[in-house]
Formats: structure tokens, sequence, C-alpha cells
């Protein structure tokens, strides 16, 4: 029986651990979200950072962004 509970704190404080990093990764994707959302409409005024219009389809990845300088 001490093991079961032994285990079962264990698990527990595993899916805390892994909630909390689901939590701090949908904010950091809502942060990359808004931060594309700028560079796209400094894009769609003319100016702003070099490469924003890359940035313009949702399905576009910044991984796969290359900038034209």
């Amino acid at each position: 029986m001490v093991l079961a509970q032994v285990l079962r704190d264990v698990l527990d404080s595993a899916l805390v651990d892994m909630q909390k990093n689901v939590d701090d990764l949908q904010k950091n994707m809502e942060t990359v979200k808004q931060v594309k959302d700028q560079l796209s409409s400094l894009s769609s005024q003319g100016g702003g950072a070099p490469g924003g219009d890359l940035l313009k389809k949702s399905s576009d990845s910044l991984k796969d962004m290359k900038l034209k300088l």
C-alpha cells in the first residue's frame, strides 16, 4: 500500500508539471502569434522589418522564413 501511494504521488507531481509546461507553451505560442501579427501589420503598411511580408499567411512557419535583404 505504501508503494501505491508513493507511485500515486509521483504521478500526481508529474501531471502537475506537465500541465504547467503546457500552460507555459500556450502562453509562448500566443506571444509568437502577437509578434507575427505585428510584423504582418508593419509589412502591410509598407514599412517595418525586412521579411515581415513573409509572415502574412497563417500557415507560414517562422522556421521556414527566409529574409530577403
